[in-house]
C-alpha cells in the first residue's frame, strides 16, 4: 500500500477526525497506546503523534491499526478524507 500522502492532497486530510476515530477504536477494543504499540510493533510515540492529529499513518499502518483495534479501514478512515 502506497503512504496515504501519496494518494490524496495532504491538504484535504483530515488529522484531528482521525486522531477522533482512533481514540474511538482504541476505547472501544479497550486498548492503550502501548497496547496497540506492542501489538502493531508501531512505536508508542508514533501512535501518541497520530492520536494526538500531529501526524496520519501510511495506509499500511492504517490497516494494521484497524485490524488489532478489530475494526475496518474504512470506520477509522471514516470522515478523515474530505
Amino acid at each position: 500500500m502506497n503512504d496515504l500522502r501519496d494518494r490524496v492532497n495532504v491538504s484535504k486530510v483530515n488529522k484531528n477526525k482521525f486522531a477522533e476515530n482512533l481514540l474511538k477504536f482504541l476505547g472501544r477494543s479497550g486498548m492503550s497506546y502501548t497496547d496497540l504499540s506492542i501489538a502493531t510493533g508501531i512505536s508508542y510515540g508514533a501512535i501518541a503523534q497520530y492520536a494526538t492529529g500531529r501526524h496520519i499513518p501510511s495506509a499500511t499502518y492504517v490497516a494494521i491499526m484497524a485490524r488489532e483495534m478489530d475494526t475496518s479501514i474504512d470506520e477509522i478512515m471514516k470522515g478523515v478524507i474530505d
